[in-house]
């Protein structure tokens, strides 16, 4: 058995005793007999065992599992210009926004790829690191949590080159980490809506082992919702004032696939991608970089409930029942 304390054991102590010392300091002040004194601070006593006993969280071992961590670096490429808040994304009656399924997919690839370490790079107006590589998965949940809109008064148009920077520092950082196997995940609608020449993106093809650059969105296209409840519009093209449409641009996006050397594909769900990772967890199995046996616990300081529950339940029947403080 092993203890994983809730607290440090000598904050909960020194709380108890404090909470106990009034308590017993109390009834010994009361006016009763003997026999009830002693059964009160009995009581109390007891209470406070049993809570610090809980508290110190006792753990049994249930089995082993194992661990392991794998040498690759996963950077996700998301596109969060306006245009990624069109709803034309899956495959049902009912589809979401293309920014909605850039997530899912990011969520669904940690998953899968558990033991990887990750990084996210957005890019609207310009380009920026939300997450360094890290195997903190809370991290990566947050940053793909916080994701919102870009004004659609201040948006400057989209260009497909303003992550090549940012891509180009985290990807060399990851060459640098010794024998790593670094992949891409490229998300975005490939549209581009400013009168900029995109900029190449074979200079990371050295950095890059793997991949997709993933399409999302319909070639038919899609308007843009952007606010929540009552402050929700549809974004209006300023030119014909007419709802502005937005459209898949697959052209754009096999370019940039076949620049950095990957595959293209146009996802609709999270499992699109699964393929890729079958390949990739294939390949990753020669890239162990640990691969440990983990004891795994499970809780029984909730037994200690049961005892404290009559407890409680005898001192409320003495106040409710008996009209004894």
């Amino acid at each position: 058995m092993v203890i994983k304390p809730l607290f440090p054991p000598a904050v909960m102590l020194a709380i108890l005793l404090g909470a106990a010392g009034l308590a017993l300091f109390g009834v010994a002040k009361a006016g009763w007999n003997g026999g009830r004194k002693v059964g009160a601070m009995a009581r109390i006593l007891l209470v406070a065992v049993i809570v610090f006993a809980m508290g110190l969280r006792p753990m049994v071992p249930n089995g082993k599992a194992r661990s392991d961590a794998l040498n690759v670096d996963c950077l996700f490429v998301v596109d969060t210009t306006l245009s990624m808040w069109a709803g034309d994304y899956g495959y049902s009656l009912q589809k979401g926004t293309r920014i909605d399924g850039a997530t899912s997919i990011c969520s669904h690839m940690v998953n899968e790829l558990t033991g990887s370490s990750f990084a996210i790079v957005t890019f609207g107006n310009r380009a920026r690191v939300l997450a360094p590589f890290t195997q903190d998965v809370r991290t990566l949940e947050d940053a793909l949590d916080v994701l919102m809109p870009p004004s659609q008064y201040a948006a400057a148009g989209s260009s497909m080159s303003a992550p090549i920077e940012k891509m180009g520092q985290l990807l060399e950082s990851s060459s640098q980490r010794g024998d790593r196997k670094t992949i891409v995940v490229f998300i975005s609608d490939g549209e581009t809506t400013n009168d900029s020449e995109q900029a190449s993106y074979a200079d990371l093809a050295q950095y890059v082992d793997g991949g997709l650059v993933i399409g999302v969105g319909t070639t038919e296209g899609a308007t843009m919702s952007v606010g929540e409840g009552w402050s929700k519009n549809t974004v209006i093209d300023p030119e014909t004032g007419e709802d502005a449409i937005s459209k898949l641009d697959e052209e754009n996006l096999k370019q940039i696939a076949s620049e950095m050397g990957l595959q293209y594909i146009h996802a609709e769900k999270p499992g699109d991608v699964d393929e890729m990772l079958l390949t990739l967890r294939d390949e990753a199995q020669d890239t162990l970089s640990e691969r440990e046996e983990l004891m795994l616990y499970d809780d029984i300081y909730w037994i200690g409930a049961f005892p404290l529950m009559g407890l409680l339940g005898w001192e409320l029947y003495q106040i409710v029942v008996k009209r004894r403080l």
